[in-house]
């Protein structure tokens, strides 16, 4: 059976309606956003991780990190109202026109800083573990 392939996409606008650079405050000395990209690079997803952003500062401190590529959102995805399953269609469709088809993606929020590489990665141990359809 071939190997599973995973993908992150970890939305992070530049807006935030209670928390104002949410993503990019810092916590115990480092950016929110910091910690996902960290763990998901640790995780072993690098070249597979991808930041959706509307926003030129996340944007140029993401793609300056290696193993991370940027998705630049539109402005109607980028709302306090967007929904994340509208931000993840896009970058799915921005995947697909890059000829990019992980088998599966893991979202994950920069709001979750305690999240850490051994979580991810017992989520993809687990998931390739576990039988699948060869379809």
């Amino acid at each position: 059976m071939p190997e599973l392939q995973f993908a992150a996409i970890v939305p992070a606008r530049g807006g935030s309606t209670r928390v104002p650079r949410k993503n990019l405050a810092l916590l115990g000395g480092r950016r929110l956003l910091d910690y996902t990209l960290d763990a998901c690079c640790d995780a072993g997803l690098s070249g597979l991780i991808f930041v959706s952003t509307d926003d030129d500062e996340i944007a140029t401190m993401a793609a300056g990190r290696p193993g991370i590529r940027v998705i630049h959102r539109p402005a109607e995805l980028a709302t306090a109202t967007a929904s994340t399953e509208s931000v993840l269609l896009h970058a799915l469709d921005i995947l697909d026109r890059e000829d990019v088809s992980p088998d599966w993606i893991l979202t994950l929020p920069p709001t979750s800083p305690f999240r850490t590489a051994a979580t991810i990665r017992a989520f993809i141990d687990a998931v390739t573990a576990a039988p699948h359809d060869q379809d």
